[in-house]
């Protein structure tokens, strides 16, 4: 079966399973439709990892990167702590 969750259940679960799970394992399908037929469908598996916000930054850091930004997705504001974020960033050459 499938549960689905509103961003603050999820929020909230990713709190109280973050510190005993590194990674979610998460399941995706895509299909394909031709004229109204279904012509392929795929089912695949991955590894979701969760970072902080400084945690992530501080990767970043560690591989070179420096001038970092980070901003709410979809918009210019400061993130919370639970909001999708956007990283930009430059590597000297």
């Amino acid at each position: 079966s499938i549960t689905r969750f509103g961003k603050d259940q999820f929020a909230k679960a990713k709190q109280i399973l973050s510190p005993y799970l590194p990674s979610l394992k998460t399941w995706a399908s895509r299909a394909c439709e031709v004229n109204g037929e279904l012509t392929t469908t795929e089912l695949f598996d991955y590894n979701e990892r969760f970072y902080d916000i400084v945690e992530f930054e501080e990767m970043l850091r560690t591989t070179g990167f420096m001038d970092i930004q980070t901003t709410k997705a979809y918009g210019d504001t400061e993130p919370s702590e639970h909001d999708i974020v956007v990283f930009s960033c430059r590597k000297p050459e």
